[in-house]
């Protein structure tokens, strides 16, 4: 994902460096002291954090520049094997070692021994991760307790994030930002952490915030949820500079304005260059506003190559970089859509989210701190289109972003206004799977054969239709195996096909997998019975458990919908005994509304026994208390997926 750097000016009228001395610096941490937990939360899991501190101190330096540094202390009580593998080793890449000032580690035995090791035992490793600098706490013993503390200077961040919460539980935790007086930073806490508390100290004429707290819960994994999203944390930016103005250092308009600079606005060496590559984009009259968009996006996906991370030694962020090497970065990639739009007079909105699977969007604080990600908006059609990825066209915007807050950059008088919104849930009628099948019984063998068709759309698609297109056909093949479930030992392939596998079909076309098939893999005989495994005809589904409590929100990519059609030709001399077993209904209610459901049913007319089920997610995210609901309508498909008919002769 794309992060979006900003400069701040943060030279004041006055730098008080003699006043505000550098704390973190001459850090140390005392006598090494072994501490009891006994009948705490700390002895019945792999790890304890006892302590765990981060500092930021930023200070004046003799020029008058902002310099940063940055403390963390963390004292671990560790319970298991797993956690002494997990924690007794300290590393460091070389680009941050080179920052360290300061570094300490310590092993306390229960009995009171004490191993120490500093800056002087680090190694230096090499291995399919790269070359960094590894402190390993030879020594150390479960039960006992690793302690390990470092500072470095060059922690410049002037807005971010701190995650307090773990899976391991921690005794106290401390969050501090201090800085000189004349600058002011604010927080907001999330997901239940406290909130920063702030101060100002007149002697050292220094500003803190603090966030001082005691029992932190570990947080679990849970299935369906996006953990890191929900994990404990503060967000700060850097707000005022009082030395140079009493207002707001940055808003949202002030936003908006860095973004028509960095994104609307051509600069005039790129002029000349745009207007000989746009003239290649010749879009016909009399194509609706939506086929105009789609024509424009494939031309500049199919010519210009994305590179997420940039490329180094091009310059890919400009139209002329773009032009001369056919490779955009993804700023690059919006200037260059924005461009294009803009010549051809389709209006468009500007719009920045971030991903939901690390965190919710917050439109009420107004920093940098979640304007990762870029999308474009076109209030004409009501659609997006995604300029993070090359093959998402209009109408699929990658899941990450879907339901998730952002703000709208809409141009009003070529000035971009702020506008908070959401990205919309997708349609979870067009993102499907459907099911056909038309099954003939030979109750000789006995056998089946059938004719089978899946078809795939919207996000359901995402990982299938613009890709399989580049696959040869052997890898085509082992697809469609997979798909349509043959067995080598007792399914035979007999055809197969794949319709609209090119990736322009993508969320036009859904993508067809079709084939027929014959063997024994759906029915046996027991006694004069024929045993038919209808319910494998869905395909294999997913069982879920409730163990314990749930806590996190169930959330998933997108909303989604599944619908199956499933005939049999019932054989002369045979009746069907427990069909009333098709019939299911099994829901989810929010709100007074159904918002996930499984339902099946069956119809009989003459020989054709016809089987229809629907499955449905409305909504990408459903609160935990719904958790018992969602697993049930989850369990009924697979509860569908084990009905085996019974057919009696005659």
């Amino acid at each position: 994902m794309q992060r979006i750097y900003f400069v701040l000016i943060l030279s004041c009228f006055y730098c008080l460096t003699s006043v505000f001395s550098q704390t973190l610096v001459s850090y140390d941490w005392g006598e090494a002291q072994f501490e009891e937990t006994p009948g705490t939360m700390c002895d019945t899991t792999a790890a304890c954090f006892l302590k765990s501190i981060t500092r930021l101190e930023k200070i004046y330096n003799d020029e008058g520049q902002l310099d940063g540094y940055q403390l963390i202390h963390n004292k671990i009580k560790i319970n298991n094997n797993e956690a002494l593998e997990r924690f007794n080793k300290v590393s460091f890449s070389l680009f941050s070692f080179n920052e360290i000032i300061s570094l300490k580690a310590r092993f306390i035995s229960k009995d009171g021994n004490v191993i120490e090791l500093d800056k002087s035992h680090l190694k230096t490793i090499e291995d399919e991760d790269g070359t960094y600098k590894l402190l390993a706490i030879e020594g150390a013993q479960t039960g006992g307790i690793i302690e390990y503390f470092w500072v470095r200077k060059g922690y410049r961040n002037l807005y971010g994030n701190h995650v307090l919460q773990t899976n391991y539980p921690k005794q106290h935790v401390v969050f501090e930002i201090t800085c000189p007086a004349n600058l002011r930073f604010i927080s907001e806490s999330y997901n239940g952490a406290p909130q920063m508390t702030e101060s100002l100290d007149t002697v050292a004429w220094t500003r803190t915030l603090l966030l001082d707290a005691d029992d932190i819960p570990a947080l679990r994994r849970e299935r369906d949820s996006f953990y890191e999203a929900n994990l404990q944390r503060v967000e700060y930016t850097i707000a005022y500079n009082y030395g140079y103005s009493l207002n707001r250092i940055y808003n949202w308009m002030q936003i908006a304005q860095h973004f028509q600079d960095l994104i609307i606005n051509l600069h005039p060496d790129e002029q000349k260059v745009f207007k000989k590559m746009v003239r290649k984009i010749k879009p016909k009259r009399r194509m609706t506003a939506e086929e105009r968009i789609r024509f424009i996006e494939n031309y500049v996906k199919t010519n210009f190559q994305l590179i997420e991370d940039g490329a180094q030694g091009l310059n890919i962020s400009t139209i002329s970089g773009i032009v001369n090497t056919n490779y955009a970065s993804k700023t690059g990639y919006v200037r260059l859509f924005a461009a294009i739009f803009k010549h051809f007079n389709i209006p468009f909105e500007l719009v920045v989210t971030c991903n939901k699977t690390r965190r919710k969007f917050d439109n009420s604080f107004d920093g940098y701190n979640f304007l990762d990600d870029f999308l474009l908006y076109f209030p004409g059609i009501n659609n997006f289109i995604d300029p993070n990825s090359m093959y998402n066209r209009l109408g699929i915007v990658d899941n990450d972003f879907i339901g998730n807050e952002a703000l709208y950059f809409r141009p009003v008088n070529n000035l971009l206004v702020p506008i908070p919104g959401s990205i919309p849930e997708n349609d979870y009628t067009k993102s499907f799977h459907h099911t056909i099948a038309d099954v003939k019984l030979n109750t000789q063998e006995p056998s089946a054969e059938y004719t089978t068709t899946h078809s795939f759309s919207g996000h359901t698609a995402g990982l299938l239709q613009p890709f399989i297109h580049y696959i040869d056909n052997e890898s085509k093949l082992k697809f469609v195996q997979e798909v349509l479930q043959t067995d080598a030992n007792s399914n035979r392939l007999l055809n197969w096909n794949i319709a609209n596998d090119q990736p322009a079909d993508w969320f036009l076309k859904p993508l067809v997998v079709s084939g027929t098939l014959s063997g024994n893999m759906l029915v046996n005989r027991a006694g004069n019975d024929l045993l038919f495994r209808i319910g494998e005809l869905i395909g294999k589904q997913v069982e879920m458990y409730q163990e314990k409590d749930r806590v996190l929100p169930i959330e998933s990519a997108h909303a989604r919908s599944y619908d199956r059609i499933l005939t049999l030709e019932i054989p002369d001399g045979y009746e069907l005994l427990n069909h009333e077993a098709l019939k299911m209904k099994v829901e989810l209610i929010l709100d007074g509304k159904v918002e996930a459901y499984f339902y099946s049913d069956y119809t009989i007319s003459g020989k054709i026994l016809t089987v229809k089920c629907y499955e449905g997610y409305k909504k990408s995210s459903y609160p935990a208390e719904k958790h018992a609901e969602y697993v049930n309508v989850i369990n009924a498909a697979a509860d569908f997926n084990k009905i085996t008919l019974i057919l009696r002769r005659n």
